[in-house]
């Protein structure tokens, strides 16, 4: 019979299913495989990439190691703790090559909340009260972990395939931010800075 076999006693046993092992991703450049460039930056680039032992795209983020090496190192940390939430993007693994430090996680196949709206046109009420939702709740769990993005746009919005949202790049996020400390400086993209901020000096 199919699905069944013998047994050492001579009668049917019915076969275990075969589970899919879950396989952890490689932590060697030479190990992906490069299909395009998702975004260029002064940070560097973010790839989408294979792994020679998975199917499913993720996206890599190369960073030179010129920048801020402590700036990449929190990107990380902030990236593994943001497993936490749904609505933030997640970090599979990060490894380093002699020039560069690689970010490997989640692909949003949606793009970018940006390049979304410039092709689908003005977005209807109901479409903005889901996203915004959606942004609120991942920012409230950043704060709750005692972290501020400081650099909020639609190009750092992003969206999955199903259409939920996944806030990404914390290049210039803080850590640490509890009880009433506070961070002063000029930090993000001017034109999506509240006044306080974009009229500092």
């Amino acid at each position: 019979m199919e699905g069944y076999t013998k047994s050492e006693e001579g009668g049917n046993i019915q076969k275990r299913p075969c589970l899919e092992e879950k396989r952890p991703l490689q932590l060697m450049v030479t190990s992906y495989s490069t299909h395009a460039v998702l975004g260029q930056g002064s940070f560097g680039k973010v790839m989408l990439v294979t792994c020679s032992n998975k199917s499913q795209p993720v996206a890599m983020k190369v960073i030179s190691k010129a920048e801020d090496q402590r700036s990449i190192a929190k990107e990380v940390r902030i990236l593994r703790m943001a497993s936490g939430c749904p609505f933030l993007c997640h970090a599979h693994a990060a490894f380093q090559t002699k020039l560069a430090a690689c970010i490997v996680m989640e692909y949003a196949s949606g793009n970018s909340l940006k390049k979304f709206i410039k092709r689908t046109g003005k977005l209807k009420m109901d479409a903005i009260t889901f996203y915004t939702a959606e942004i609120i709740c991942g920012l409230q769990f950043l704060h709750a972990n005692g972290i501020v993005h400081r650099d909020i746009k639609l190009g750092n919005i992003l969206l999955t395939g199903e259409g939920h949202i996944k806030i990404a790049d914390f290049g210039l996020a803080v850590e640490g931010m509890f009880g009433q400390k506070k961070v002063g400086g000029k930090a993000g993209t001017v034109k999506y800075m509240a006044p306080e901020v974009s009229c500092f000096e």
